[in-house]
């Protein structure tokens, strides 16, 4: 304690208040504390100076603005900063590759892949196109025992050529019944296009069933013929 304040405890305790004067109370009132020069002490008074000049270093908002960058870009003193897949490295900071070029190479690489894809699709049709065309077909003829004859009958189809030719001929009759005997006569020719058969004598009403077949090297003697 004090020796001030060891004689204002002595006045309350005396009661005199002659032995303190103004100057003594007033000297009391001031309380010393230590100067921080470093402004690192806790709970300690900061320099005046120091203080000044730490705040003078501080960066300023138009500075750090202006000094702030993303992939080396800046937002030309906003806060905003604008970056797109050419500023953003693909897979690390030290790589070359940006995302835009990596979105190319594999939209290259896609690209390429399709097609592929559709060049295959396309050997593929175009094997299966000719087989096709060249499919093999049958025809139904109805016909009645008293049919007027020669009972000629017209298919035209462009799935047709003169590559077809007879290649089975079967008869079934009033009832849909499959017989083995022959109902009637008849020719038949094909064209590229159309089928003729002309039914030249009927034994009994039925149906005949008329298969072709398609074959790549055909004489014109056989792309007709007749049956019996």
């Amino acid at each position: 304690m004090s020796e001030l304040n060891e004689e204002i405890l002595d006045v309350v305790e005396d009661g005199n208040v002659e032995d303190v004067s103004e100057d003594d109370i007033r000297d009391s009132l001031v309380i010393t504390v230590p100067i921080d020069s470093t402004l690192s002490i806790s709970g300690a008074a900061a320099d005046a100076r120091a203080a000044g000049q730490a705040i003078a270093a501080k960066a300023s908002e138009s500075d750090v603005k202006t000094l702030l960058s993303v992939n080396g870009r800046t937002g030309n003193g906003a806060w905003a900063i604008m970056v797109n897949g050419g500023n953003i490295p693909a897979s690390s900071d030290e790589d070359t590759e940006m995302v835009s070029d990596a979105l190319d190479r594999l939209a290259g690489a896609i690209h390429d892949e399709e097609v592929a894809r559709m060049q295959s699709l396309l050997q593929v049709y175009n094997r299966i196109t000719p087989l096709e065309a060249h499919a093999g077909f049958v025809i139904y003829i109805p016909f009645a025992a008293d049919a007027t004859l020669p009972l000629t009958v017209t298919v035209r189809n462009t799935a047709i050529t003169v590559n077809h030719y007879l290649t089975g001929a079967t008869f079934v009759d009033g009832q849909e019944n499959l017989v083995d005997d022959v109902l009637a006569d008849f020719q038949w020719s094909t064209s590229d296009g159309g089928l003729e058969v002309i039914i030249g004598k009927v034994y009994a009403s039925g149906t005949m069933v008329l298969d072709f077949g398609w074959r790549q090297q055909i004489s014109g003697s056989q792309a007709s013929g007749g049956g019996t």
